[in-house]
């Protein structure tokens, strides 16, 4: 090859290196620039994801401490409850032995009595008994008269 064909293959090759490299260059550029904008969108749902995530975060945290407020005057209405409960139920087993008590003190009256009647009819069988016998020696008294 002469001289001449190869200065002039060299010189295509050279501009055909250089247009490769500028449009390398215009390429690079432009992925570059869409990749930015990328970033620049990543960037930007980061900090609207930031921004959703702190305010769920205030929420959830408003929400922990109403619950707790509930919870904390549900536990004190229910102890209210039960103590009035307890109270109710003291008073009742109060009452109740108190009428326990006045029952039994009736029924060991009631035996007494009970007692004392028994003790009556047994005199009362025991004088109609010598009465019997009296009416009935009274009788043979008068038929033999």
């Amino acid at each position: 090859m002469d001289k001449e064909t190869k200065d002039y293959i060299d010189g295509i090759f050279i501009q055909f290196k250089d247009e490769i490299i500028h449009q390398f260059h215009i390429i690079a550029e432009d992925v570059i620039s869409k990749v930015q904008i990328v970033a620049e969108g990543v960037a930007s749902l980061n900090e609207k994801l930031d921004r959703r995530t702190e305010e769920l975060d205030k929420r959830i945290d408003e929400t922990q401490a109403m619950m707790g407020k509930m919870f904390d005057k549900l536990n004190k209405k229910m102890d209210n409850i039960s103590d009035n409960l307890n109270k109710k139920i003291e008073a009742t087993n109060k009452k109740m032995d108190n009428m326990f008590d006045n029952l039994n003190k009736k029924i060991e009256a009631t035996n007494k009595e009970l007692k004392a009647l028994k003790a009556d009819i047994l005199r009362v069988e025991s004088k109609v008994e010598t009465l019997a016998e009296n009416l009935e020696h009274h009788t043979r008294v008068i038929h033999h008269l």
